[in-house]
């Protein structure tokens, strides 16, 4: 933190660190809008997300945490609708690296992961499946695969309850074939499947279709040629038709899918050139998997993917990828709009300076979309976060200004007379649209303004005013406000916060207990009282005795012991902050040799 400052106003240039950066929200015509990263120190990524229940969504993929773990552990992350994090799972070990990399929202409120472990139980790696509680517990989890790599991609929960998995093994065939397994509710094996033999492929992409069977597409090859891949299967997962798309002069792999409204598919991937060039493709088929027709979209310079498709509440397309350069960063996540022919309609980027990429997309209730990806807002491809973004209808992400105080530091609830306090505070950046903004303290006369610069959306940052010297009166309670202000602030009901400061005389109170005389055994009343942060608790002692202080809830209940040890005639004070307690009354007993005394306190916030 930088200060500047002159006679009257300072300005605190916030340096805001960048990992767990949140981009926060705004409420419009489509929807909430907002962007977040989530994860550990290195290397994160998101690559599935759906909309749930509740309004909010789930993420998964992998975390790294780093510190010399070479392994990544599946990362599980359930937040509400505005992507504020409601809990996170980490699961995995230190010699297993587990990735998800798709996840659903199951009919019992659970969910449901596909992805892969390596190495595991069979092999060199195994596709993998975990079913979790609404809360994140495991409730079973299982490996598929033989002695070499087998990785699993995609997945779907099935209408009989059970579970379709797809991706891709090198454990039955000499090349590269798609892995289909079927499983019942508790993730025991029903078939499997290995797809796709007259071709090198691999599984990308599966769906349950409307008449019970499975579709599945992926990358294949035959020969020097490459190409997309739909096999169609019945519910046995047995091929009813196979499809082989070669599309453009390029190398063409498919990466997702969906079945959609007309009985066909609509399947997205990338046209990739010798020289390291990506397009997206997208390619749209009848019921029985023939091209109807197809499109290449992006820069076409450099590397342009598209990751994942759906189609729209408007029988369009949307999809989600990444593309090269024209965004903000390095590489960018890549939004686009089509209409039910693929005309292009619109297409955004969204990200940091560094490297992007959009892994997931779904079409929100609101009519806006929701992506998943990965985002690296340290440079260099090692530092990258989970990435989510929720835009509106239109891929926008509306500007929104708002400020908030979220806690008053210091001073804290009790203060001497005649002294110098710290005044400290807490402001939080609300929006992503926001340049600078005012902090102003002020409490009986005293007022001071700070100039807060360069906060990043979501983060917050403690700030200093000047110190406040305590009247020099008896006991007295003061009132200090806090409040921060920019302009166009949408939500004003956070801007400030108030705080109760009571000041106590601890000479006029040993006078009251005859300080100047002889000590004799009393517990005063507790200062402030109700109380909502802190309170001081006073007494004095006669003589030497064994001495307890204990706070007490309304069951009689011990709740802290301030005191328990030997202690001489005098005058003691005692400060009590109830961090964690419920409001209420609670009581004070001080039990001093054979005297005991009681008095009832209120907390109150």
């Amino acid at each position: 933190m930088c200060w500047c400052s002159n006679s009257r106003v300072r300005v605190a240039c916030a340096v805001a660190a960048i990992l767990g950066s949140v981009f926060t929200t705004v409420q419009c015509f489509g929807g909430v809008t907002f962007e977040k990263s989530y994860g550990g120190p290195v290397s994160d990524r998101g690559y599935s997300v759906q909309q749930t229940t509740d309004g909010g969504y789930v993420i998964t993929g992998f975390v790294d945490w780093g510190d010399g773990d070479t392994t990544m552990n599946l990362y599980l992350i359930k937040t509400d609708s505005l992507g504020d994090t409601l809990w996170t799972g980490v699961y995995g070990s230190d010699t297993v690296q587990y990735e998800g990399h798709f996840v659903q929202q199951t009919s019992d409120g659970g969910y449901f992961v596909a992805g892969h472990a390596e190495p595991s139980v069979h092999g060199l790696g195994d596709a993998y499946a975990w079913k979790f509680s609404s809360d994140g517990q495991v409730e079973w989890e299982k490996a598929f695969g033989g002695r070499y790599h087998d990785i699993g991609l995609s997945g779907q929960q099935t209408t009989d309850g059970g579970f379709i998995i797809l991706g891709s093994t090198y454990s039955f065939l000499p090349d590269c074939q798609m892995y289909l397994i079927k499983t019942n509710a508790l993730g025991d094996t029903v078939w499997t499947r290995v797809l796709g033999s007259s071709y090198v492929t691999g599984g990308r992409w599966v769906e349950q279709t409307a008449d019970g069977g499975y579709i599945v597409a992926g990358g294949a090859r035959i020969g020097p040629v490459h190409g997309f891949l739909l096999i169609k299967t019945n519910s046995a997962g047995m091929p009813e038709w196979q499809k082989f798309h070669d599309l453009t002069p390029e190398r063409d792999e498919a990466c997702a899918g969906q079945q959609t409204t007309d009985g066909g598919y609509i399947v997205t991937g990338r046209s990739w050139s010798p020289s390291g060039n990506h397009e997206i493709v997208l390619l749209k088929t009848d019921p029985l998997g023939e091209k109807l027709w197809s499109g290449l979209y992006g820069t076409g310079m450099f590397a342009d993917e598209g990751r994942s498709v759906r189609q729209t509440f408007d029988g369009g397309y949307v999809i989600a990828g990444c593309t090269e350069p024209f965004g903000p960063g390095v590489r960018d996540v890549y939004l686009l709009k089509t209409d039910s022919l693929g005309v292009a309609l619109w297409d955004t980027t969204f990200g940091t300076p560094g490297w992007d990429e959009g892994w997931s997309i779904q079409q929100t209730a609101d009519s806006g979309y929701v992506i998943a990806g990965n985002a690296d807002w340290l440079g260099g491809e090692t530092a990258l976060d989970v990435y989510l973004v929720k835009t509106g209808r239109q891929g926008q992400i509306i500007p929104k200004k708002d400020v908030a105080v979220t806690n008053i530091i210091m001073p804290p609830d009790s203060v001497f007379p005649d002294t110098s306090c710290q005044m400290r505070a807490r402001v939080k950046n609300m929006g992503n649209a926001l340049d600078s903004f005012t902090v102003t303290a002020v409490i009986d006369g005293y007022s001071d303004t700070l100039v807060i610069c360069g906060l990043g959306s979501g983060l917050s940052i403690n700030v200093s005013f000047r110190d406040w010297h305590v009247p020099a009166d008896d006991s007295m309670t003061y009132l200090m406000t806090v409040c921060a202000e920019t302009e166009d602030d949408l939500d004003t009901t956070n801007d400030c916060m108030e705080k109760e400061i009571f000041a106590y005389n601890p000479t006029g109170v040993e006078e009251r207990l005859d300080r100047r005389g002889e000590f004799g055994f009393h517990l005063c009343q507790n200062e402030p009282n109700p109380f909502h942060r802190s309170t001081v608790i006073e007494y004095s002692l006669p003589t030497q005795c064994e001495v307890s202080l204990s706070l007490y809830d309304v069951t009689g209940s011990l709740v802290h012991k301030l005191v328990d040890e030997l202690q001489g005639p005098g005058f003691y004070r005692a400060h009590w902050d109830p961090q964690g307690c419920a409001d209420g009354i609670y009581f004070c007993r001080l039990m001093a040799g054979n005297l005991t005394e009681t008095r009832k306190m209120v907390l109150a916030r």
